[in-house]
């Protein structure tokens, strides 16, 4: 059995806290360029905007599939720690649906995750293996509601001024900004691609603060009703 050092033992309680803390997707923000679009800034725009007859109507919660890194660098004395963890899943027991008015995106989903996070440590600048290991990642995300108004920019991107539609286990905790997320139909298939990026600052304990950079990759699935 491994030994782990007091200061990484605090690091790890941070870590499986924070993984099994729930925070709504933040989604890319489309932009509407000469008819092009692409991730990148949002639309400050309030007008409702044209809708998609095929993206209206209620849609089935199949899945989601997921990929998140994590990363925090802590101080102990005169070492400095990195520790990067990754985690990559697909929902389980999904429940739910996604409906599309004209002007509001109304969600009530809900599902579990169970896997594992990837953790591997660098003590100033290089990779201890002796530290790096596999931490179960276990969570339950209760059947959740949100309603928000959305915006269609282009063929391809939507905008969803309320911030996201749905909780994830990823340990970001900081307010939701307004965003948007890449749709594609296909008969009665949706999919939503959506990504997310941030920096905030984590308590390791004895009063020290530390940045955690994160980011999350999600593809939601439904199915026309």
């Amino acid at each position: 059995m491994k030994r782990i050092p007091l200061f990484l033992s605090a690091l790890l309680v941070l870590l499986i806290l924070g993984s099994s803390c729930q925070k709504e997707v933040s989604f890319q923000q489309p932009t509407a360029n000469n008819g092009n679009n692409s991730g990148g800034g949002g639309d400050d725009d309030d007008s409702p905007g044209e809708s998609n007859p095929a993206l209206l109507g209620d849609w089935d919660f199949k899945e989601m599939t997921a990929k998140t890194r994590s990363e925090i660098t802590m101080p102990s004395g005169s070492n400095s720690t990195r520790t990067v963890t990754t985690s990559e899943y697909t929902t389980e027991n999904n429940q739910g649906k996604i409906s599309f008015t004209t002007t509001l995106a109304n969600s009530a989903m809900g599902y579990t995750v169970d896997g594992t996070m990837s953790m591997e440590v660098w003590v100033n600048g290089k990779k201890d293996e002796t530290m790096s290991m596999q931490i179960p990642m276990m969570s339950i995300i209760p059947l959740t509601t949100s309603s928000t108004p959305y915006k269609l920019i282009g063929t391809d991107s939507i905008y969803f001024k309320g911030g996201g539609l749905m909780e994830m286990p990823n340990g970001a905790s900081e307010a939701i900004q307004p965003g948007g997320a890449k749709y594609k139909i296909d008969g009665k298939k949706l999919t939503l691609t959506m990504t997310t990026r941030g920096v905030r600052q984590v308590d390791a304990g004895a009063g020290m603060k530390v940045n955690n950079i994160y980011s999350v990759d999600a593809v939601v699935r439904y199915e026309k009703k």
